[in-house]
């Protein structure tokens, strides 16, 4: 019973080291390597995303006013994808103040 412990234990380590390896792996949805409809399709679905925009690069990108502060407000953004350089993929969060014509 003990050696099967030890294996048991040897086994979910691998398992969840391995597991972990690969989620912190995945990095961020880099939009050069979409089409436009597909990093479109992201921000739709997820609300906001951190989109890599460049080697260097990234931006939050929302799909509404929703996902922004209380005190921020959308500007339109557009990313490089695949088959359009200037793609519309959402908006991203400014802030408002900026705005304020007081």
């Amino acid at each position: 019973m003990n050696r099967f412990c030890t294996i048991l234990i040897a086994v979910f380590t691998l398992f969840f080291a391995v597991g972990s390896n690969a989620a912190n792996s995945q990095g961020r949805p880099d939009s050069r390597r979409m089409t436009c409809d597909q990093a479109y399709n992201l921000v739709q679905r997820h609300g906001a995303v951190v989109m890599s925009t460049g080697r260097h690069t990234f931006e939050r990108v929302v799909s509404s006013q929703r996902w922004c502060q209380m005190e921020e407000v959308t500007e339109r953004f557009r990313v490089p994808t695949l088959d359009d350089r200037r793609c519309r993929v959402g908006y991203k969060c400014i802030d408002g103040s900026l705005f304020d014509m007081r």
